[in-house]
């Protein structure tokens, strides 16, 4: 309960203490003594949470540091606090893969599979990616398939507009799965699709880079941009530009070498989020080295 975490807090003395939700940071800058090291964590896009913005300004007073997944929201919160609080370091962490999938560690040739995952609920987009999917069809001279990975309140949304759009032999929604069943499905398919309206810091884009897998996403607010290399281990494309997020599909498809150097600067650029990076970072903050 929120009176026992209280008192929890209230008795440390000489401890680091972590925090990760934005009414628990509240907690740890009120009730926590400056013995501790105090520590909160955003782990979401704060706009469009009521409230939160005032309580960066006003109620983090006493937070040590702040850990924010990405370096232009940081900025972002830097300028909004900096008038009210001068004591809080705001610092960049971002989210860590737990292993890097060593079973793609050499390029296997692949199914013309587009893979998605995610939870089927309104904001991850998964609706205009079926509509994105009708038009990657109409320039394909191939079989392609989209495959769906997850479960949610859309998924009978999703599954009428399939059938609304004709696109049923060519797409499945395969419900749960567990963590090595998408990671198997990943390194058999060509492309990652992200269709979300808003996102944070989207570990599932680092599984799979892991998995040598080019990623498409578009450029929305913060996510997709502090992971994806634009041209580089996939493409960003100006949101809900449904015609060139397509054609982007198609090449990534039919362009051997193209998806090759996607592949192979992907896989690279999952080694820059290893546990080990991560985790130095973690253990310079206890240090007080950052």
């Amino acid at each position: 309960s929120y009176v026992a975490i209280r008192r929890f807090i209230h008795k440390l003395n000489n401890t680091i203490i972590v925090s990760t939700r934005n009414e628990y940071n509240i907690m740890l800058s009120k009730y926590s003594n400056n013995t501790n090291i105090r520590i909160a964590q955003l782990h979401h896009d704060y706009v469009g949470h009521k409230g939160i913005e005032n309580d960066f300004k006003l109620r983090y007073l006493n937070i040590d540091n702040f850990l924010i997944l990405t370096d232009d929201v940081k900025e972002e919160i830097r300028k909004m606090i900096t008038p009210y609080n001068k004591h809080t370091k705001l610092i960049t962490v971002p989210n860590f893969i737990s292993s890097i999938n060593m079973e793609c560690n050499s390029i296997k040739p692949r199914d013309n599979i587009a893979i998605a995952v995610g939870r089927l609920s309104s904001e991850k987009g998964f609706l205009r990616l079926l509509d994105i999917w009708k038009v990657a069809l109409s320039l394909s001279d191939c079989n392609i398939k989209l495959f769906i990975v997850g479960e949610g309140p859309e998924r009978n949304n999703l599954e009428k507009r399939i059938i609304e759009l004709g696109i049923g032999s060519s797409v499945t929604l395969l419900g749960q799965k567990s963590s090595q069943e998408v990671l198997h499905l990943m390194y058999r398919s060509k492309v990652y699709c992200m269709s979300s309206f808003t996102e944070a810091f989207p570990t599932v884009l680092l599984e799979a880079m892991s998995c040598r897998l080019p990623q498409i996403a578009f450029d929305v607010r913060v996510g997709p941009r502090n992971i994806i290399l634009n041209d580089n281990t996939g493409y960003l494309v100006r949101d809900n530009d449904i015609t060139t997020y397509a054609n982007h599909i198609i090449r990534l498809m039919n362009d051997n070498i193209e998806w090759q150097r996607f592949s192979f600067n992907s896989y690279k650029r999952a080694k820059d989020f290893s546990v080990d990076n991560v985790i130095n970072r973690w253990e310079s903050i206890f240090k007080g080295e950052i």
